[in-house]
């Protein structure tokens, strides 16, 4: 989670504990291996949709508590004041077969107000991603910029999930050959259905080819030179070599086991822009403070609109191996529980969920 950017000089902290002005001393942290996400049965489905806004409120102060050990930020009281506490939360939120992030290394304040119109390269994906039949795609900006060191106004590294790929230096008229590469071929072997912990699994969507499908889809990547990106970008396969691709580097998994995605559309929605980067920021306190041998694993990026700005801040965390979910109204006091219960035990905080992918409710 390197080169996160400080707080903004409107955060505030707070004391873990009254009379106190610093946080205590952590202990070392254990080795902990990280396990598939497991629902938390905090709430049943009824009691979400019949409680009350303050009872609502107070079920997800619950997901805060824990025993701290990290000091907290505050979002600047102008902007808590706007986060709608009366909307419910339940289902509000979507969650696609495929999210493609397009890393135009772009400061998220800079990002226009439609990141998909205009004539640069996010509305050539995005335009793409629409036309694909095997699944919906929900294409998203990210503040990161290619690791290919490529003209981004011909090409731009791709990261697809839930497959956790990278494809670098994608030119953008080979575009559509690699959504359909992608969603064709890899998709399909890397994953044909995800575990969901819970007895039930989440079938991927997608289409059975025939033989001469694969072969096509094959012949996309024969023939590749190395020229468009070093070999480390290859990955080794039984039936794909080094040294493949004409029309694209071959997918490259990503480090990261998780990966967290936070609103920060700033022209879209103030709230959003100012909750994201403490958000960001505290996310990175409690993973340096707790988990410092698993700050590599865990991976946090600002992104374009997703939408329901006003229960800011809004939080999508891909796991590998177990799907996503998609938190609403979190603030800065949820991160830690969200740390140690989504990313490292697995289990879902329901009073703060919007989406998630596979039958968990």
């Amino acid at each position: 989670m390197g080169n996160i950017p400080s707080a903004t000089d409107t955060q505030q902290t707070r004391p873990t504990s009254p009379g106190s002005t610093n946080p205590p001393a952590t202990p070392e942290a254990p080795e902990t291996p990280m396990t598939p996400i497991t629902p938390t049965l905090l709430m049943d489905e009824d009691e979400i949709l019949d409680i009350s806004a303050d009872a609502m409120k107070a079920k997800e102060d619950e997901c805060a508590v824990c025993e701290r050990q990290c000091e907290v930020l505050e979002y600047p009281k102008a902007i808590t004041d706007k986060i709608d506490r009366n909307f419910v939360l339940h289902d509000s939120g979507k969650l696609s077969r495929w999210h493609v992030l397009v890393t135009t290394g772009q400061s998220a304040s800079k990002w226009p107000h439609d990141c998909f119109s205009g004539d640069w390269f996010p509305t050539d994906v995005n335009n793409v991603a629409k036309e694909i039949k095997t699944g919906k795609v929900q294409v998203s900006v990210i503040t990161r910029g290619p690791e290919s060191h490529c003209n981004p106004e011909e090409a731009l590294d791709l990261i697809f999930f839930p497959e956790f790929v990278k494809y670098c230096n994608v030119e953008r008229e080979h575009l559509n050959d690699l959504f359909h590469y992608h969603t064709n071929v890899i998709a399909p072997r890397h994953q044909n259905s995800v575990n969901l912990g819970n007895g039930t699994e989440y079938i991927a969507h997608n289409d059975e080819l025939t033989e001469d499908e694969v072969i096509e889809c094959e012949k996309l990547q024969e023939g590749y030179n190395g020229a468009a990106a070093p070999s480390r970008f290859c990955a080794t396969s039984d039936r794909i070599k080094h040294g493949v691709g004409t029309k694209f580097p071959h997918p490259i998994d990503l480090i990261a086991d998780s990966f967290v995605l936070l609103c920060g559309h700033t022209i879209r929605d103030k709230r959003c822009g100012v909750t994201a980067p403490i958000l960001r920021e505290q996310f990175s306190i409690v993973m340096d403070a707790k988990y410092p041998d698993k700050v590599d694993k865990v991976d946090v990026d600002l992104v374009s609109h997703v939408g329901g700005h006003k229960v800011a801040g809004n939080c999508i965390i891909f796991g590998r191996g177990y799907g996503s979910v998609f938190y609403g109204r979190v603030f800065p006091e949820h991160v830690e529980n969200i740390v140690d219960k989504t990313i490292m035990k697995g289990e879902i905080l329901k009073p703060i969920t919007r989406a998630c992918h596979g039958e968990l409710w």
